[in-house]
């Protein structure tokens, strides 16, 4: 016979879960606290030698952020642009295609998104990984081997998602023209061709811009805003893809 002992629950009043609140929003060294974020643990720790409560546990914590929406442990980046008369012109501009993309395709026209991943790790898995099987799901060995890095040239056909990748010797326009010219010539039936690039060094050097201006009015470039905005579709689809370059992948992009 099993006995089940029921626990009382302890409730905190509404300022209690307040304070449990207010202390996750704040940085952990605002409290003498040696982290760079909240966990479950540590907050109820710290809310209890602050003495806002006399004892609380990391599971009634982390309702407490559940209910309030939120997440110390995650944060994000952002970049911040100068949304001078320029960087609006170039954005909405941008903007006017991708809204357009199907149309154009229509036309005979590609909006093409590119940009570079420079500098990514090739990992080779010291084993092979172990398919899925009833009962156990897939499995990966933790340890690699490393194969140097690579520069990824990525660009994305807007309108289907199509995309198409290269490595490069090097991150310059000296590479970057050349494999350019490879990723236009599948599209040598398109009538015009509308190239997202950024203001990366490569894209705006003396040599590319005359590289452009040669392949002008069939090719035409659309500079992003200093914030890739042009670009963040392209780094969205392709952030699975780099993610861990694999050794195996290198021969087909190569």
């Amino acid at each position: 016979m099993t006995l089940r002992v029921q626990v009382a629950r302890v409730f905190f009043p509404r300022s209690a879960r307040k304070q449990v609140e207010r202390l996750a929003c704040h940085e952990p060294r605002t409290v003498d606290r040696c982290l760079t974020h909240w966990s479950h643990r540590s907050l109820a720790q710290a809310v209890v030698e602050e003495e806002y409560v006399d004892a609380i546990s990391h599971a009634t914590v982390g309702n407490i952020l559940r209910e309030a929406d939120l997440r110390p442990h995650c944060f994000r980046y952002w970049k911040t642009t100068i949304w001078d008369d320029e960087a609006v012109a170039r954005a909405l501009k941008i903007l006017w295609y991708y809204e357009r993309s199907e149309s154009l395709w229509q036309k005979r026209e590609v909006l093409l998104a590119v940009d570079e991943e420079p500098n990514l790790q090739v990992l080779e898995r010291a084993a092979r990984k172990q398919r899925m099987r009833p009962g156990q799901i897939e499995r990966q060995e933790f340890d690699y081997h490393r194969h140097g890095t690579i520069n990824l040239l990525v660009a994305l056909t807007v309108d289907n998602g199509h995309m198409w990748a290269e490595c490069l010797d090097k991150n310059d326009g000296e590479h970057f023209r050349p494999a350019l010219r490879r990723l236009l010539h599948p599209y040598s039936w398109a009538r015009r061709i509308h190239l997202i690039v950024d203001n990366g060094s490569s894209h705006i050097s003396g040599d590319t811009t005359e590289f452009f201006e040669n392949l002008s009015p069939r090719v035409h470039v659309l500079l992003t805003p200093p914030m890739p905005l042009g670009s963040i579709r392209l780094k969205l689809c392709w952030k699975p893809l780099t993610n861990g370059i694999s050794y195996a992948a290198i021969g087909v992009v190569a």
